[in-house]
């Protein structure tokens, strides 16, 4: 096993997404991976943070944390099979292991800007989603579109479902509102 996809999916798992895709932009950036691998990697890093599923989701929406754990090991149970999956479509052999220079008095600097801009361009789009949501829902196409399929379950879990869809923590925050049964918490996993 190459050493970069335990280094990034150990990253993922702990840190939850986007660190996994930044760390594999930057590994294939260097030259480190080839494309194939890049996007091998890819589905490791699409794992929510350990501290957002188990606290915030299991705990506040659903104040159970054993509800948290559950969906966080079906989070990580789900990029292990989608990335032997995916590995069979995305062979390569190439890994070059040469350490990347960087000068030592950027690195605090280009850490906690990193940081920063990375944090900014999550909330922002969970802002712009947020209201895209709330427009779709003043419209009324999420009610029309849970009549259409209402013979499939009832139209709140169609509404929340929808909203999962566009944005992952107003869709989980709306599944959970529905309460605690097996297909709320399977509609978060």
């Amino acid at each position: 096993i190459n050493p970069v996809y335990l280094y990034v999916f150990t990253f993922s798992i702990l840190s939850g997404y986007p660190v996994g895709a930044k760390l594999t932009a930057d590994y294939y950036q260097d030259e480190t991976i080839d494309t194939n691998q890049a996007q091998t990697i890819a589905t490791l890093t699409s794992v929510g943070s350990s501290t957002f599923i188990i606290s915030v989701i299991g705990n506040c929406f659903f104040s159970n944390i054993k509800i948290g754990i559950i969906i966080y090991l079906s989070h990580i149970l789900s990029c292990l099979i989608c990335t032997l999956i995916i590995k069979n479509f995305f062979k390569s052999s190439y890994y070059k292991n040469t350490p990347v220079k960087t000068e030592k008095s950027n690195v605090l600097y280009d850490c906690i800007f990193k940081s920063v801009q990375t944090s900014l361009i999550i909330g922002g789009f969970i802002c712009v989603f947020s209201v895209l949501i709330k427009t779709i829902e003043i419209i009324g196409f999420f009610d029309l579109f849970a009549k259409i399929f209402s013979f499939i379950s009832d139209k709140e879990h169609i509404k929340s479902f929808l909203i999962c869809l566009l944005e992952s923590s107003n869709g989980v925050k709306a599944v959970s509102a529905l309460g605690l049964n097996r297909i709320n918490v399977a509609l978060c996993s």
